[in-house]
C-alpha cells in the first residue's frame, strides 16, 4: 500500500469509529492532496502522519486560552495547539458530534507529534500496569494488517493485558496512533533521496528515469516494514522497525 492511500485508509478506519463517519471519505482525499502538495517539506522534515478525531473534553481545551501543565505542543491540520493528551485520547462522549470538517482536529505528519507521544506512553504505562495489576508490561507491542495488537507469544499476562486496553480506551488509542505515526515515518524517510533527485530534474525525461530508479518504493503493493513498539521493565517506550521481507 502506498504512503498516501496508507494515510488514507488510517484516518478512514480511524474516523470510521467516531460519529464523524460520514466525512471520512472526503477527509482522506484532503489529505492525500495535503501530503503530495507538500512532498518536499515534509520528507525534509521526515513528516509521517496518522489522525485521531479529538474528544469534547481536548476540544474545550483548544478554545480555552489557559493551558495547564499536562499540556503539549502538537502539530495538528490547525497549526501548533496545546493538547493535554490524556484528554486527548479519549473517545468521544455521547452522540454529539462535529457538524463538518474544519471542526475534526487531528495529528498531522510530525516527528515532534511521536515523540511527545512515546514521552506521555512511558510516563503513563506504570500507571497502567498498577492499576490493572499487571506485574510488567509486554517486551513489543505490534499490529498486523488489520490494526489488531499482537503480544509476544511468551508473554504471561497477554489476556490481562488486552482486557485492560479494553477497559482503557484512551491508552489502546494512543498506542495505536504512535505505532501508524512511527509507521508513516520510516516508510517516508525512504522516500527522501527520491524526493531530492526528483526536485532536482530538468525534464520530463529525467523525471521518468527517477520514478523508473525508484519504482520498488512507489509501488501500491509493497510490503511496509513492521514497527515495534519496544517496552522495558519499567515501561519506557521504544520505537524499532523491523525490515519487511
Amino acid at each position: 500500500m502506498s504512503i498516501l492511500n496508507q494515510l488514507s485508509s488510517l484516518f478512514s478506519n480511524n474516523v470510521s469509529q467516531t460519529p464523524y463517519n460520514q466525512h471520512s471519505q472526503n477527509t482522506a482525499s484532503k489529505l492525500d492532496n495535503t501530503v503530495t502538495n507538500n512532498t518536499a517539506s515534509s520528507l525534509t522534515s521526515h513528516h509521517y502522519g496518522d489522525t485521531v478525531t479529538i474528544s469534547n473534553t481536548a476540544k474545550s481545551i483548544l478554545s480555552s486560552d489557559q493551558r495547564d501543565d499536562n499540556s503539549v505542543t502538537m502539530n495538528t491540520n490547525k497549526g501548533y495547539k496545546k493538547l493535554d493528551l490524556d484528554d486527548y485520547f479519549l473517545p468521544p462522549q455521547g452522540n454529539v458530534g462535529v457538524k463538518g470538517l474544519n471542526d475534526v482536529v487531528f495529528l498531522m505528519p510530525s516527528q515532534d507529534n511521536v515523540d511527545a507521544i512515546t514521552e506521555h506512553l512511558s510516563k503513563k504505562m506504570p500507571q497502567f500496569l498498577k492499576d490493572n495489576n499487571i506485574p510488567e508490561p509486554p517486551s513489543t507491542i505490534q499490529y498486523d494488517n488489520q490494526g489488531q495488537i499482537q503480544l509476544p507469544h511468551d508473554y504471561p499476562y497477554a489476556a490481562q493485558f488486552k482486557q485492560a486496553l479494553e477497559e482503557t480506551p484512551a491508552m489502546a488509542r494512543e498506542l495505536h496512533t504512535v505505532n501508524a505515526l512511527a509507521s508513516h515515518v520510516n516508510e517516508m524517510k525512504k522516500l527522501t533521496p527520491f524526493n531530492e533527485e526528483f526536485s532536482q530534474a530538468k525534464s520530463l525525461s529525467e523525471q521518468n528515469l527517477i520514478v523508473k530508479k525508484y519504482q520498488h518504493l512507489l509501488n501500491d503493493n509493497r510490503e511496509n516494514d513492521t514497527i515495534l513498539l519496544n517496552f522495558d521493565t519499567d515501561g519506557k517506550l521504544s520505537i524499532s522497525a523491523e525490515k519487511a521481507s
